[in-house]
């Protein structure tokens, strides 16, 4: 829309503008190497749901929708909203690639890491959430202290394994898993 404003439609939408190489097929980028397994994994655990669900923990607030979703395009979910599941792929695609982002800033170190690792942890903090449990987390801490993520992940991920103080086997078989592709077992 700027390149409209300041040079006019004819020139904006000449194939030779930046733009055009980024939306076109041949300019389109591989996916990231943790997409997929991210993916997978949260699917998985997550489910999918069409039509908003409450909480597990407090049986209301936040509500959830599509794969574990609680703010669809900028609004927190309600009771009573539903979604596709085109919408559902399609946003947790989008989340995906932006709890990469925030992980590669939390935790620099991650931006190194296989696939497998990546995704583990990005499954990970899709559950607990980034910037209370995930920013504040000692997992977090070691590894930016230079401890070794694979020493790190399989004594700190099973700790996250409640809801409101109590074990949850759903969560601990989470982890368990998240921890297996991580460490690639």
């Amino acid at each position: 829309e700027e390149d409209i404003e300041a040079n006019g439609y004819a020139v904006a939408m000449n194939r030779s503008r930046p733009w055009f190489k980024a939306w076109s097929q041949d300019g389109k980028q591989p996916d990231p190497i943790y997409l997929a397994p991210a993916e997978a994994l949260i699917k998985k655990w997550e489910g999918l749901r069409l039509n908003a669900y409450p909480d597990p923990a407090t049986g209301g607030a936040p509500w959830t929708i599509g794969y574990g979703m609680t703010i669809v395009n900028g609004a927190p979910v309600r009771k009573g909203d539903t979604i596709s599941q085109a919408l559902a792929n399609e946003l947790l695609r989008s989340e995906i690639h932006r709890y990469a982002a925030e992980l590669h800033k939390l935790i620099p170190a991650s931006a190194n890491w296989g696939g497998n690792q990546q995704a583990a942890l990005i499954a990970w903090a899709w559950n607990v959430g980034l910037s209370g449990a995930v920013a504040d987390s000692t997992l977090r801490k070691r590894i930016n202290a230079g401890e070794s993520a694979q020493v790190v992940i399989p004594q700190e991920l099973p700790r996250w394994n409640k809801a409101n103080g109590k074990v949850m086997e759903g969560l601990a078989n989470r982890r368990a898993a998240e921890v297996a592709l991580f460490t690639g077992k």
